[in-house]
């Protein structure tokens, strides 16, 4: 997950020290494996000093699983990123981090 974020990341980024949105979609190929609470804690682990200074920064947190059997349902296009992971024939987890914590 650190490789994965450091590799979108800007040449001269600094960590965020407000606080953020965070994103998490689980597109696994079948039943995801695991309670979808277990599996957040390690991804915002993943990111603590690389994205934010702390976990604690989360303010607002949106996790949601798209198994097959449930497929993610847009009503807006989605971004190139997001777009990337729906067509990926493997297991994605998509992660979003933002400042908006409106939820817009």
């Amino acid at each position: 997950m650190r490789d994965a974020a450091r590799d979108q990341l800007p040449e001269f980024y600094f960590t965020l020290d407000v606080p953020v949105a965070v994103t998490v979609y689980f597109f696994p190929q079948g039943r995801l494996p695991g309670d979808i609470d277990n599996c957040i804690k390690p991804i915002l682990d993943a990111l603590k000093a690389l994205i934010y200074r702390d976990d604690s920064q989360v303010a607002r947190l949106v996790v949601q699983k798209f198994e097959p059997e449930r497929p993610l349902a847009l009503t807006d296009e989605p971004t190139e990123c997001l777009a990337s992971a729906l067509a990926a024939s493997g297991p994605v987890v998509y992660v979003k981090i933002g400042t908006d914590l409106r939820g817009e």
